[in-house]
């Protein structure tokens, strides 16, 4: 959490705003000291790696999970924390989600983020990007895309791209629990390229067993 603070705090300087994306997972709970930390959490936007659709109150939802464990006790104005549009099919809910990310980063080609803090699967994924599917592969001018076919469920959901992940100025992955024991060592010790977030490059930080 000091890292995060640390990047916060630095963006809000630098440039008057701070903008990362969170996932589920362990992520939330990771997090969760944020919300008794000094942040200046009025310039924080807070987005969503990945989502499920599903309602906003359900139990697989991220935007549930982060804000329980810590985003409701900060004071981060609501309008710049951005869940899905749980109402409508997937494709428009990642149209209208690339939509709000846009208004902060107008006319780039990619969205840079300060911040990226993604999880790791035992299968390789991060976000809602799984190994073999073919939006791994997707270069297309879409920051946000839907799958409706995740191999983990449910299986409808929203994702931001692997060149939108690649594009931020800080990626930061969080591994716990004994289902990534088995991980590790194919990230450090013989690169897997089968492991989706080795794809990532840039300032990539990870944290291992701190949950």
């Amino acid at each position: 959490c000091d890292f995060v603070a640390q990047v916060a705090d630095a963006a809000v300087r630098e440039r008057g705003r701070f903008v990362c994306c969170l996932s589920g997972g362990s992520m939330p709970k990771f997090l969760a000291p944020l919300s008794k930390m000094e942040c200046d959490f009025a310039h924080w936007h807070v987005f969503y790696a990945d989502e499920r659709c599903v309602p906003l109150d359900h139990e697989d939802s991220n935007h549930r999970a982060c804000s329980e464990a810590f985003l409701s006790g900060t004071s981060i104005p609501p309008a710049q924390i951005y869940a899905i549009n749980a109402c409508v099919e997937p494709a428009q809910a990642a149209l209208e989600y690339q939509e709000s990310l846009r208004a902060l980063f107008p006319e780039i080609p990619l969205p840079k983020l300060d911040v990226a803090l993604l999880g790791m699967g035992p299968d390789g994924h991060t976000a809602s990007l799984f190994p073999n599917h073919p939006l791994v592969q997707y270069e297309g001018p879409d920051w946000v895309v839907p799958i409706e076919d995740s191999p983990k469920p449910p299986a409808c959901r929203i994702t931001m791209t692997l060149p939108v992940l690649n594009a931020a100025a800080n990626v930061a992955f969080l591994a716990t629990g004994a289902s990534k024991a088995e991980v590790i060592p194919r990230v450090v010790a013989d690169p897997d390229p089968l492991l989706l977030f080795m794809a990532v490059v840039g300032r990539v930080w990870m944290f291992v067993g701190v949950c």
